[in-house]
């Protein structure tokens, strides 16, 4: 069974950055979400495509357990009453201790436990010497399984997986667990060294029979009753704001505002299913629409004023009336829009047409026919990152990307531009960033100047362009003064011999190049992102 639904086999040449550790007693659908959100929550902080497999769990096959087990860079681990008793758990522990025993210099904790339900009484002794996650950051009442399960409870569950997300993402960036060639037949039983009381983990001393404002490291079974009575109420009793607190977003929306949606499609039972369904929920404020004009009009006038929707559902295939078979889903991406789309498509191969386009990190995919329980956790998923990915826009206004181009090559320059935009990488593009009126040769230079990345997209009209000489030269200038400040990715777009042999080209090739095609442009474009976000994680980093 792919309980984690991963889209591709573990890369023995890519090191996931954790590995799920639980027991089997637990819920899987519960386990099953937490790891989805966490997986999307890295791969947001990491700027990873959301396709991209990041951890993985024990109910993988053999082979690829056995691969997360001995190259994962860390374990997260959800102790539970069960997870005490599971000799599989216990295996894993064990197999992380070995492999930290391998280095005298890693600080970082590469094993992590997070309370996931309470539990009371001794625990295994390296599970009480070992901090729990979150128990001098993060003041909550519930462990992370309540959380998940409580209506109520949705923004302390989201701001407990950010903050684990990024403790992974920051930690793992200055250290390398060292790999083991291979896991033992026989491998000991962590658990079985003996246990011991509850105790601080800061300070030694015995932990208090009751722990509140922590992290249910141990609790008493009257207590986990109350807790099971207070879950009984909030998933009994609709969530409320009023009299609540607020707190305030970068956008000026509250973070538990109802998420926006935009929905559209042209068969009217689906619509109806979408619009009876998300009427009911209080997470949404959904807006119909049978036009897609309408809905186009309506983002446009919203992306002035960045209140656009968190999510557009609609159907793949809707056409915008009055262009030449021209889709609504292209024409969302090509203005940039940063809200989350959901596809609702009766088409097997809708996913794989996406990867196609090249967008499948974009756009996520409902299946139909869809039951209005997979509708509503698709859209309360998406909405969320569609949110969170609004609020963050604001940094690619830095454009840190410089694009340098001929005007005859326009149409594959604004291809690239809106590519790497849509993936939150600002571009400094001249034809879309300068206005009517600029200063152009100012606005050119300081775009060179502050730029940390270069990408001169290289045909044969490239050196005809005094312009585009000109750009080069000063980057060129740029790089012997100050290489490590400076990332130069050339991108050749079929030039001739002749044009490779011009003497700055010729120098501009020192740097790795990457080569695209008007028939295929998908590999290349991505390994400019890949090389884009290596080398911002690095000064970002190093700063």
């Amino acid at each position: 069974m792919r309980e984690f639904e991963l889209e591709n086999q573990i890369d023995p040449q890519k090191r996931l950055y954790f590995y799920l550790s639980y027991a089997q007693a637990e819920e899987k659908s519960d386990v099953q979400q937490f790891f989805k959100e966490l997986s999307d929550s890295i791969r947001v902080r990491a700027r990873l495509p959301l396709t991209e497999v990041v951890g993985c769990g024990n109910e993988l096959n053999a082979n690829d357990r056995e691969e997360g087990l001995r190259t994962s860079r860390l374990m997260i681990a959800l102790l539970s009453p069960a997870y005490f008793k599971d000799k599989t758990t216990a295996r894993e522990w064990q197999v992380f201790e070995m492999r930290k025993a391998k280095s005298d210099s890693i600080d970082t904790n590469v094993i992590i436990p997070i309370a996931w339900y309470p539990y009371s009484g001794p625990v295994p002794r390296v599970i009480s010497r070992t901090p729990i996650f979150g128990q001098n950051g993060v003041d909550r009442d519930e462990p992370v399984g309540i959380l998940l399960r409580s209506r109520g409870k949705h923004r302390e569950y989201a701001a407990f997986v950010n903050s684990l997300a990024n403790y992974i993402v920051d930690s793992t960036a200055s250290f390398q667990l060292p790999e083991l060639d291979s896991i033992p037949d026989e491998v000991s039983n962590a658990f079985e060294a003996g246990e011991e009381p509850p105790t601080n983990s800061q300070t030694g001393n015995p932990m208090p029979k009751q722990i509140l404002n922590q992290n249910f490291l141990i609790i008493d079974g009257a207590f986990a009753k109350s807790v099971a009575e207070r879950f009984k109420e909030t998933v009994d009793t609709p969530s409320s704001t009023v009299g609540s607190s607020i707190e305030a977003t970068p956008s000026g929306k509250a973070a538990n505002e109802r998420y926006l949606v935009f929905a559209i499609d042209d068969e009217p039972e689906d619509m109806k299913k979408i619009v009876t369904t998300a009427g009911f929920s209080l997470d949404f404020d959904l807006k119909g629409y049978e036009n897609c004009n309408q809905l186009l009009n309506d983002v446009s006038s919203l992306l002035e004023d960045r209140q656009e929707p968190d999510l557009v559902v609609l159907n793949p295939e809707l056409i915008v009336a009055g262009t030449h078979r021209f889709k609504l889903i292209d024409a969302l991406l090509e203005k940039k829009v940063p809200s989350a789309i959901l596809a609702i498509s009766k088409d097997p191969d809708a996913g794989s047409s996406l990867r196609s386009a090249g967008i499948k990190d974009l756009v996520a995919v409902l299946q139909k026919p869809f039951t209005s329980v997979d509708l509503l956790q698709r859209m309360r998923h998406w909405a969320r990152i569609g949110r969170d990915k609004r609020y963050r826009r604001g940094r690619s206004d830095e454009r840190p990307v410089f694009l340098s181009y001929s005007s005859q090559n326009a149409a594959m320059a604004n291809k690239l531009c809106n590519w790497l935009e849509l993936r939150e990488i600002g571009v400094w593009y001249t034809v879309e960033f300068l206005e009517a009126g600029d200063p152009w040769r100012d606005k050119v230079s300081d775009g060179l100047a502050q730029a940390k990345v270069f990408i001169p997209l290289i045909s044969d009209n490239y050196p005809r362009s005094p312009y585009c000489q000109g750009e080069l030269g000063n980057i060129l200038d740029r790089l012997q003064r100050a290489a490590d400040d400076l990332r130069v990715i050339p991108v050749l777009y079929n030039p001739s011999a002749t044009t490779l042999e011009d003497q700055q080209i010729k120098a501009c090739l020192n740097q790795h190049a990457v080569e695209i095609s008007d028939r295929d442009w998908l590999p290349g474009f991505r390994q400019i992102l890949l090389s884009i976000q290596k080398f911002l994680r690095r000064r970002q980093n190093q700063s």
